[in-house]
């Protein structure tokens, strides 16, 4: 399966990261306003604290996750074991409605826990690495640094200067990410639970 490599860092100064990364002379790709949704398949084991230095080998979760940008839209299988960087694989296809991909996997898995969420992304290439600057709803920005291996990773992480410590793992549901950065996620959840409902009520007028 193959493997996804990369690190997150929260509640980041957004100006000082692009202002870093055009030092760099990292390459621009693109903006994109996402919509999201998640489906929780399995999880075992707790993450008290994403911050904590032991590492948890016995933590396993796996979720689907149907995003679109509004011009491609794919369907991931994701799943991590332990909560080291190297613990993560993927999955991903591209398919030809979110909607519909959503509703699917509904019938399928009635019972799964799901979350909605839109968000915004600045996409830069560094290099082997890919930098997103993330904007979550109601919560500061955030950074994923993605690449081939942990050394290009770690070595880009680097270069940025970034003075904040990555967390262990981004592979949580986003409730825990809610709690551990201030964020009301029952509010949040509620209010894009219910713009998610209205669009699935729509496709079933066609």
């Amino acid at each position: 399966m193959p493997k996804e490599i990369e690190l997150a860092i929260y509640d980041i100064d957004r100006e000082k990261v692009i202002k870093k990364l055009e030092e760099c002379n990292a390459i621009f790709v693109g903006k994109y306003h996402f919509k999201t949704v998640n489906f929780q398949l399995e999880t075992k084991g707790d993450i008290k604290s994403l911050e904590a230095s032991k590492e948890d080998e016995k933590y396993y979760t796996a979720w689907l996750r149907v995003r679109t940008d509004g011009k491609r839209t794919t369907l991931t299988f994701k799943e991590q074991y332990g909560t080291t960087i190297l613990k993560r694989s993927e999955y991903e296809v591209e398919v030809s409605d979110f909607l519909k991909t959503i509703k699917i996997i509904m019938k399928l898995l009635p019972n799964a826990q799901y979350n909605y969420m839109e968000s915004e992304r600045e996409e830069y290439k560094l290099g082997e690495a890919t930098i997103d600057i993330n904007k979550r709803p109601y919560l500061l920005y955030s950074i994923e640094i993605e690449g081939p291996t942990q050394e290009v990773v770690m070595e880009t992480y680097k270069r940025l200067g970034i003075k904040k410590e990555p967390i262990k793992s981004i592979a949580v549901p986003e409730e825990e990410i809610y709690k551990l950065f201030g964020g009301d996620y029952k509010m949040v959840s509620e209010e894009y639970k219910e713009k998610l409902e209205k669009m699935l009520a729509e496709l079933d007028k066609i």
